[in-house]
C-alpha cells in the first residue's frame, strides 16, 4: 500500500471505507459462485477445478465453452437494428433521420465486439455483464494576438486573447469488467436502478495518472506489476500485492500503478475521481454532466435472484452436471486403458532391466522372462449402465442452460428422431432462448437511449452520416444547415450531415425484434409472405392501403433500401394515377351533364323560336285586321281610335 503524503480527511475516508466493503463483499458472491473457477473451465482447465481422483486422469467434457459460445452468436450475431416511434405528430418526419444516425453510430462504435464480451460476461462467469457510456472532450488553449496593442513604437507590448476551443470529442460506449465495479450492495437489489452510487476501478501507471490529473506530483503508486527478471525478461505478470518490490531490487522489475476509482455519486449529481487510501481527490468533484436520468452505466443479467444484488450465472447451475459427466467419462477411458497394464508374474521372472522394459512399453521391445509367461489382470466389462447415466446426466444439463444438442450444432445420443420431436425440442429451447433474446434487446435499447441523449446534448458541429437508399430531396427538406451556403447541401447520395437541432424531439427507440439473431428466415417475415399470400380471402386487393402496407414492413425487414424506396416510389405514383383516374370521372360527369344541359337548351330555343313565331305572326293578323276598321274607332288595348 502506497505510503500517504497527508491524513485521510473523514469524508474520503468513508468513500473508501464504502468502496472497500462493496469489494469484500462482491469477493464474497465471487467465491460462491464460482467466478474464477467457471473462467478455468471456460478454457478446460478441469484438473485444476476437479482435483485429482485417486490416480484417474481427468477428461475434461467441457460444456462451458460448446455452452457459451453457441449461446453469444444465438443472442447477437449481428448489429440490432433501431426503430424511433416519435411521440407526437411534429417528430413524425425527424423519426426518419434518427434512425439511421443510432444504426450509424452503433456500427462506427464497434459495438458487436463489446456486446459479444458483455454476454460472455452474463451467460458464462458472472451472470451479469456492465456496458459504460459517456462523452469526452479534448480541449486546447489558443492564444491570439490582437490588432492594438498597449504602448507605442518600440515600447509598444502586444495584448492576446486566450481561448479555449474543443480539439477532439467523441461519444463511446464500452464494456467494463464485473470486478471493476462496486455500488452499494448493502441495501441495493436492483442495480443500478435504485443505486445512490457506483463506483469504477482503473489501473493506470503512475505516470500517466500524473499527466492525466495535474496538481498530483506527490501521488505514490498503490502497487507493482511485477516479473522475474532473472526467469523471464518478456513476461509480465499483472497481479496485485507486489507493493513490497524495490527499486534496488535486482531480480525484480515492474511498472507503478495507481487503483482509482471513479464514483458517480447520484445522492449529490457529482462525479469523484480519487486514487486508492489516497489522502486528496486527483481533481475537484465535477458535476454528473449527461442529461439523461439514472447513471451512465448499463446492466445485463438474466438469473435474478430474489432480494440480492448478483445473479448468478447459467453454468454455475449446471456445474454439479458438468462435474459428474467428465469424472464418469474419465472413470469410464480409465477403465478400458486398464486392461493389460497389470500383470500377475512370478517373483524372480523378470530381471529389473526386463522389468523397466516392460513398463515403458516401448514397441519392438524384447523381454526376456524365467518360467511362466506373466499373466494380465483381467477386469470386469465396464457396467452398460454408465451410458445411459451419461445421456441422463447430459439431458438434465441441457434443460438447466436451456440449450439442446441441435442448439449447439451436434445430435443426440438416439438417431430415430422424427420430424416432430425435433421440431418439439426446437421449440422448448427456443422459448428460453426468446425470454434471453428479449433481455439483452431491452438492454440495447437501454444503451441506444443513453447514446441518443448524448448526441442531442454534444452534436454542435454537423456531422456525417454514411447511409444509402435514403431520399436526398426529403433530406434536404428536413435538416437544418447551420449556414445559408449549406440550404439544400446537407444530404446527397452517399449519405447526410446533422446537427443537435435535427434530432429535437421526444422519442421511444425500439430495436427490430431478432434483428440480432443469425441470418435466417424470420418468422415476422414469413408471416407477412403468408398474409400476402392470402390476403385476398382477407378482403386483400393490389394496391389498397392494407397491401401496401404489408409490403412496406416486409421490405423494411428484409433491410433492401433500395428496394423498399422504390417500392414507395411505386405506391405514389399509383396514387397519383388514381386521383388522375377520379378526375377523369369527374370530368366525364361534367361532360354528360353540359350535354344534357345544352340538350335542353336547344330544346328551349326551338320552343322560344316557335313562340316567337306563332307571336309574330298574330301580330301581322291583327295589324291585317286594324287595318280594316273605320277611323275613329278605338280598339280595346290597340292604343290607338276609329
Amino acid at each position: 500500500m502506497a505510503k500517504k503524503s497527508g491524513v485521510v480527511p473523514q469524508e474520503l475516508q468513508t468513500w473508501y471505507d464504502r468502496i472497500h466493503a462493496a469489494e469484500k463483499l462482491r469477493q464474497d458472491v465471487a467465491e460462491r459462485y464460482g467466478w474464477d473457477r467457471i473462467r478455468k473451465e471456460l478454457k478446460g482447465e478441469y484438473k485444476s477445478v476437479i482435483g485429482a481422483m485417486k490416480g484417474t486422469p481427468i477428461v475434461p467434457v467441457n460444456l462451458v465453452h460448446a455452452f457459451v459460445r453457441t449461446a453469444v452468436p444465438a443472442l447477437y450475431f449481428r448489429d440490432p437494428r433501431f426503430t424511433a416511434n416519435p411521440k407526437g405528430v411534429q417528430y413524425i418526419e425527424r423519426a426518419k433521420i434518427i434512425e439511421p444516425i443510432l444504426n450509424y453510430r452503433w456500427q462506427c462504435l464497434r459495438m458487436k465486439h463489446e456486446m459479444r464480451k458483455v454476454l460472455g460476461d452474463a451467460i458464462g462467469w458472472a451472470g451479469h455483464g456492465w456496458i459504460k457510456t459517456g462523452y469526452t472532450a479534448e480541449a486546447e488553449t489558443r492564444r491570439t494576438e490582437r490588432a492594438s496593442s498597449q504602448g507605442k513604437g518600440k515600447d509598444a507590448t502586444p495584448v492576446y486573447e486566450t481561448d479555449t476551443v474543443i480539439k477532439n470529442e467523441r461519444i463511446w460506449a464500452y464494456r467494463v469488467s464485473p470486478n471493476h465495479i462496486a455500488f452499494n450492495s448493502d441495501e441495493s437489489v436492483d442495480p443500478p436502478n435504485d443505486c445512490r452510487w457506483i463506483s469504477h476501478e482503473l489501473n493506470k501507471p503512475l505516470a500517466t495518472v500524473k499527466k492525466m490529473y495535474p496538481g498530483n506530483d506527490d501521488l505514490q503508486a498503490t502497487y507493482m506489476t511485477a516479473y522475474d527478471v532473472a526467469k523471464d525478461s518478456s513476461a509480465s505478470s499483472r497481479g496485485k500485492g507486489y507493493s513490497s518490490a524495490t527499486k534496488g531490487d535486482q531480480d525484480r522489475a515492474g511498472v507503478e500503478m495507481v487503483r482509482l476509482y471513479e464514483i458517480t455519486d447520484m445522492d449529490t449529481g457529482q462525479i469523484l475521481v480519487l486514487a486508492d487510501d489516497w489522502w486528496k481527490p486527483l481533481q475537484d468533484a465535477r458535476s454528473f454532466p449527461y442529461e439523461f436520468k439514472g447513471f451512465n452505466y448499463s446492466l445485463l443479467k438474466f438469473n435474478d435472484v430474489p432480494d440480492e444484488p448478483y445473479p448468478y450465472s447459467d453454468i454455475y447451475a449446471a456445474e454439479p452436471q458438468i462435474f459428474e459427466i467428465t469424472k464418469l467419462l474419465s472413470m469410464a477411458l480409465n477403465h478400458v486403458k486398464r486392461f493389460n497394464r497389470q500383470v500377475f508374474v512370478r517373483n524372480g521372472a523378470l530381471t529389473p532391466t526386463e522389468k523397466a522394459k516392460f513398463q515403458q512399453g516401448v514397441d519392438g521391445a524384447v523381454i526376456e522372462y524365467q518360467g511362466e509367461m506373466p499373466q494380465p489382470m483381467n477386469y470386469p466389462q465396464l457396467q452398460p449402465d454408465i451410458y445411459n447415466i451419461l445421456d441422463r446426466l447430459q439431458m438434465i444439463f441441457d434443460n438447466i442452460v436451456g440449450q439442446s444438442a441441435f442448439d449447439r450444432g451436434s445430435s443426440t445420443a438416439v438417431k430415430t428422431r422424427t420430424l416432430g420431436e425435433v421440431s418439439t425440442i426446437q421449440r422448448a429451447t427456443g422459448t428460453r432462448a426468446a425470454e434471453k433474446l428479449d433481455m439483452v434487446e431491452d438492454f440495447t435499447e437501454d444503451i441506444a437511449d443513453k447514446m441518443l441523449s448524448l448526441i442531442r446534448q454534444y452534436t454542435d458541429v454537423p456531422e456525417f452520416v454514411a447511409v444509402t437508399g435514403l431520399d436526398p430531396r426529403m433530406l434536404n427538406k428536413l435538416l437544418t444547415a447551420p449556414t445559408s451556403e449549406m440550404m439544400g447541401k446537407m444530404a446527397d447520395e452517399t449519405g447526410f450531415y446533422f446537427t443537435k437541432k435535427d434530432i429535437q424531439g421526444k422519442y421511444d427507440l425500439q430495436v427490430v425484434a431478432g434483428s440480432t439473431k443469425p441470418l435466417a428466415p424470420d418468422y415476422r417475415n414469413e408471416l407477412l409472405v403468408q398474409i400476402l399470400r392470402f390476403g385476398q380471402a382477407l378482403g386483400f386487393q393490389p394496391g389498397d392501403p392494407a397491401s401496401n402496407e404489408v409490403g412496406r414492413e416486409l421490405f423494411r425487414g428484409i433491410e433492401m433500401l433500395g428496394v423498399e424506396r422504390a417500392f414507395e416510389e411505386k405506391i405514389q405514383a399509383s396514387a397519383v394515377q388514381q386521383s388522375i383516374q377520379v378526375l377523369m370521372q369527374q370530368k366525364q360527369q361534367l361532360e354528360q351533364q353540359v350535354a344534357q344541359v345544352q340538350q335542353k337548351g336547344q330544346a328551349i330555343a326551338g320552343q322560344v323560336q316557335q313562340a316567337q313565331a306563332a307571336l309574330a305572326a298574330m301580330t301581322q293578323q291583327m295589324e291585317q285586321q286594324r287595318s280594316v276598321l273605320p277611323n275613329g274607332v278605338v280598339v280595346p288595348g290597340g292604343g290607338g281610335a276609329l
